[in-house]
C-alpha cells in the first residue's frame, strides 16, 4: 500500500501533531514503505542503511546534532540525503 504525503497530513496530521514547514512541493511524494526510520547516521554522512522510500523521522538526538552543527557543516553533509528524494521529514 502507497500513500502520499497530502493523505498522510490530511488523514492523520492533526492526531499526530504534524505540520507542512517546507511547501507544498513534496507533497505528492509517495511514501511506499510503511515503515519509519531515524536517520542519525545519514545526517553524519553515512548513506548505506538509508531507505529513500521511507518517511524520516528527526527525533531529538537528529535535531540536537544538527542544532550544533555548522551551518556549512549541514550544507557539506546533506546533499547525500537531500538528492535521495526522502518522502516527508518529521
Amino acid at each position: 500500500m502507497t500513500v502520499r504525503v497530502r493523505e498522510l497530513l490530511g488523514e492523520a496530521g492533526t492526531a499526530l501533531r504534524l505540520r507542512l514547514v517546507s511547501g507544498a512541493r513534496g507533497l505528492e511524494r509517495v511514501i511506499a514503505l510503511p515503515r519509519l526510520q531515524q536517520p542519525g547516521l545519514a545526517l553524519a554522512g553515512y548513506l548505506p542503511q538509508l531507505h529513500p522510500d521511507r518517511v524520516q523521522v528527526l527525533g531529538n538526538s537528529e535535531v540536537s546534532y544538527l542544532r550544533r552543527s555548522s551551518s556549512g557543516a549541514r550544507v557539506r553533509r546533506s546533499p547525500g540525503w537531500r538528492r535521495r528524494g526522502w518522502p516527508a521529514s518529521w
